[in-house]
């Protein structure tokens, strides 16, 4: 394994090529970074900002913003995705000029490349959350029912206070496309993994040297509103691709004292509504009584309803005590027909993160990304067996609710939209 440098990199002063854009960007992370590493939920040990992941990031915020300027022909689009952003070189075709392709190098400060820090501990084979890690975001990295047996189960580290420069040179003429992808990266997206739930958050120090400030706390939904005027197209987007849109749904929270506490705010709300309880202190959602109704565990009048497959997919269900299904089951998108295997992921159209303001308060951000749904029309049911080559199909199922039965969800109070629904609990945060 190579070994990182242990003194600062030195100053290079990047050559301006005629028609070449080249800036070199600052950045620190204001959330713990996820994964990011070659193994699963682990940080890499060379380094945990690589310009590849960065091009890929920039590329689907580009889409995000841009993509409108071709009037839903996705085809079009991806033609002008690979143009600005390059793409594989096939034998037999011309080669790309340097000077006419985003170059994109990605350095971390080896003086702040971060510590390492535990998200939880294990207490008589329960997890206990520290560091500010919220729970409800980062429970994959919890043991397994198998590896909480063991006296000292493996626990993943996440990274805090990662620093990094970025250097990229781009053509003249695709400045606009370039100024949008990073803008919506550094506001929307982050590094690492589970990043739409507030992981591995991006914050803009400088550009060329020259410090950056984020808006008070009082003036981030207006900076955001006008950012997305500026760098947003408002043509007709591809459909099924999510992206962002002048009139985006968004709430911003009341201002805290430190990211991790407004973070932690935008998670506690996300848990407390989708384990939402009723005066009974049991869940109001269907899911579960769905599962064990389908299954001839429970009585058949149970709603045999999925809505909160609306905040991504796979959602995996684990029964325990009498008559509880053997294995787990998850539930997932089906496939484009009953033939076809389902889908493994979609991932959330929910943006939950933190800001770091001028006056150093935070905010927290939800966003819904527009044109990103799952189909709660198909949905499937599979039960997981490790003894078996592939999942068994259970059952074909839904999502969608009907008013009668939103109104008999107490949370969703009549709204048939999940989401929205989610996004209304928000109302008089600030």
């Amino acid at each position: 394994m190579r070994k990182q440098p242990v003194s600062p990199p030195q100053t290079i002063t990047p050559k301006q090529l005629d028609n070449v854009v080249t800036q070199v960007r600052e950045y620190r992370l204001i959330t713990p970074l996820y994964g990011g590493g070659v193994i699963p939920n682990e940080a890499d040990p060379v380094t945990v900002v690589r310009a590849t992941e960065v091009r890929g990031h920039l590329r689907f915020w580009w889409r995000a913003c841009r993509g409108g300027m071709f009037d839903g022909n996705a085809e079009e689009m991806w033609k002008k995705e690979n143009e600005i952003w390059g793409k594989a070189h096939k034998k037999g075709e011309e080669p790309t000029l340097l000077k006419e392709t985003i170059q994109i190098v990605a350095a971390i400060d080896p003086l702040r490349q971060g510590k390492l820090i535990k998200p939880l501990f294990m207490q008589k084979r329960q997890p206990t959350f520290i560091n500010g890690i919220p729970a409800y975001a980062a429970f994959p990295l919890q043991p397994d029912k198998e590896a909480r047996k063991e006296p000292n189960p493996h626990i993943p580290d996440l990274l805090k206070d990662v620093y990094f420069t970025l250097t990229i040179s781009y053509p003249q003429i695709h400045s606009k496309d370039v100024a949008a992808a990073l803008w919506a990266w550094e506001t929307f997206g982050g590094l690492g993994a589970r990043t739409r739930r507030g992981f591995g958050a991006l914050q803009l120090l400088a550009i060329d040297g020259k410090s950056c400030e984020m808006p008070s706390v009082y003036d981030m939904e207006r900076w955001i509103r006008e950012s997305l005027s500026l760098h947003v197209d408002s043509g007709i987007f591809p459909d099924n691709f999510p992206h962002l849109s002048e009139d985006i749904q968004l709430v911003i929270t009341n201002p805290t004292k430190d990211p991790l506490l407004a973070w932690n705010g935008l998670i506690d709300s996300l848990r407390n509504f989708r384990q939402y309880r009723g005066a009974m202190r049991r869940t109001i959602w269907p899911e579960a009584k769905a599962i064990r109704s389908l299954l001839g565990n429970e009585a058949q009048s149970h709603l045999r309803k999925f809505p909160r497959a609306a905040f991504g997919l796979p959602i995996i269900f684990h029964f325990t005590g009498a008559n509880a299904p053997i294995d787990n089951i998850t539930l997932k998108e089906q496939g484009e027909n009953k033939k076809e295997e389902s889908k493994e992921r979609f991932a959330s159209p929910l943006i939950l993160r933190p800001f770091l303001c001028n006056d150093n308060r935070a905010v927290g951000l939800a966003l819904l990304l527009e044109g990103s749904r799952v189909d709660l029309g198909h949905l499937v049911l599979e039960e997981q067996e490790k003894q078996r080559e592939q999942n068994k199909i259970l059952h074909y199922v839904q999502g969608t609710l009907t008013k009668p039965e939103a109104q008999n969800i107490e949370i969703l109070k009549g709204e048939t939209d999940v989401l929205q629904a989610f996004m209304q609990s928000f109302k008089g945060v600030r």
